[in-house]
């Protein structure tokens, strides 16, 4: 099989050169891509503002003294808007365990931590008011 011409589309790289079973070839190796035409770009007025509130799942989760060396968990979430934050910790009973206000916050990506010191193990509903915005979380705490 002389003479036999094979090219992949698609991909760059460096030439890889080798001999094998008598024959040359030659191998492009690398990133695949894809290629395209871009035929409009919307830009929004605001930029990169977000449009709503956001609550990320808690890290770590589980979390507590075994898994981290202290009972603390990090909550991110997005504001749309300068706010008023407040966050409630419930447990699986529905007590609230835990209350601490924020403040108002400017709008964008922000992080509250979360200290489970004294409090047991168990699930945790963990909700995060931003004005007249609210989305909860479950957290398990460990021991």
């Amino acid at each position: 099989m002389s003479g036999l011409h094979f090219q992949v589309k698609g991909t760059v790289g460096q030439a890889v050169i080798g001999m094998g079973l008598n024959s040359f070839h030659r191998n492009n190796v690398g990133f695949w891509y894809t290629s395209g035409t871009i035929t409009s770009v919307v830009e929004k007025e605001h930029g990169d503002a977000p449009e709503r509130f956001f609550l990320f799942q808690n890290y770590p989760n589980p979390f507590g003294s075994s898994v981290t060396g202290a009972p603390l968990t990090v909550l991110g979430y997005i504001l749309p808007e300068r706010v008023r934050v407040t966050m409630v910790v419930y447990d699986a009973y529905g007590r609230k365990v835990a209350v601490r206000s924020q403040g108002v916050q400017e709008k964008g990506y922000q992080e509250v931590e979360f200290d489970g010191a004294g409090l047991p193990a168990g699930v945790y509903l963990i909700t995060l008011q931003a004005g007249k915005n609210v989305r909860s979380i479950k957290a398990l705490l460990v021991r």
